[in-house]
């Protein structure tokens, strides 16, 4: 009878320790909701960007091959260079890599003479060159 006795207190012991176990998993402590990360951005107004002439361009200026009416392929490349620049003194590691990305497909633009390429990849970054 002794084991009989011992089984009907362990299993006693047994719903016990359960019992006291349960109370506990069932108070949840009261988790405060996650605030929503919806950044409002502002608009500014897009940066201008020009780049000194050299005096060195005037003797290319008589070249049929350069195009008239554009900026010239310097000071647009000069432009690329301070998205670069920029890029280098921005905080936000994403946000560096990205302009300095841009820079290079601008700087491509540049070297091919595409103004409006190159204003392009300037717009992402709220910049513009003249």
């Amino acid at each position: 009878m002794n084991r009989y006795a011992a089984a009907i207190a362990l299993g006693t012991l047994v719903a016990a320790m359960s019992a006291v176990s349960c109370k506990s998993c069932q108070k949840e402590e009261e988790v405060p909701p996650i605030p929503s990360a919806t950044a409002t951005p502002t608009q500014e107004p897009p940066m201008e960007l020009t780049a000194e002439e050299d005096a060195g361009d005037d003797a290319d200026a008589d070249d049929g091959d350069a195009k008239k009416g554009g900026p010239s392929i310097s000071n647009l490349v000069a432009c690329c260079r301070t998205l670069a620049q920029n890029a280098k003194s921005n905080p936000n590691p994403l946000v560096a890599g990205s302009m300095i990305q841009a820079a290079a497909v601008c700087e491509s633009y540049a070297r091919q003479g595409n103004a409006s390429g190159v204003n392009s990849a300037l717009a992402q970054f709220g910049m513009k060159c003249k």
